[in-house]
């Protein structure tokens, strides 16, 4: 913009000075050097658009190329996403199998342990069983003689 204003200021200097160096132009030589004038206004207009179309043009391929870099941030971001839902049902899955695992790991303790629970409760129960008797042997003589009989009187 710059340099056309410059260009048309020079080329109105320059005609001012040849029609003021011609006192005796006539009316046919001005209207050839305002001819000669509309010319290059023309051909510096079409120079003009033809670089502002080659701008357009630029800007055009820019944005292209911004349309493609918004597709790949879209591709990564989508890509992102699918291993964020892989990673949460792996872990889901993992975090299920471990769960059952644990559940079936203390069912089989439960059942391996299970009849030393029930002999230690017997024992137990055996224990209180001949110590009550031990004490009603205290206090009945016949009782007493049945245990000395079979071996059975820890006293």
């Amino acid at each position: 913009m710059k340099h056309i204003t410059m260009i048309i200021f020079f080329i109105i200097l320059s005609t001012k000075s040849i029609i003021a160096s011609q006192d005796n132009a006539t009316k046919d030589d001005i209207k050839l050097l305002i001819h000669q004038m509309d010319k290059r206004f023309e051909s510096m207009q079409i120079q003009m658009d033809k670089r502002f179309e080659q701008m357009d043009k630029r800007f055009e391929q820019v944005d292209k190329r911004f349309e493609q870099v918004d597709k790949r941030f879209e591709q990564v971001d989508k890509r992102f996403d699918m291993i964020m839902y892989i990673m949460i049902a792996g872990f889901t899955i993992i975090m299920g199998y471990l769960l059952k695992e644990r559940y079936l790991i203390k069912k089989e303790i439960e059942k391996e342990l299970e009849p030393q629970l029930i002999r230690k409760a017997d024992k137990n129960i055996l224990d209180k069983v001949i110590s009550i008797i031990e004490d009603m042997a205290t206090k009945d003589k016949e009782i007493e003689e049945l245990l000395k009989k079979h071996h059975l009187k820890l006293v």
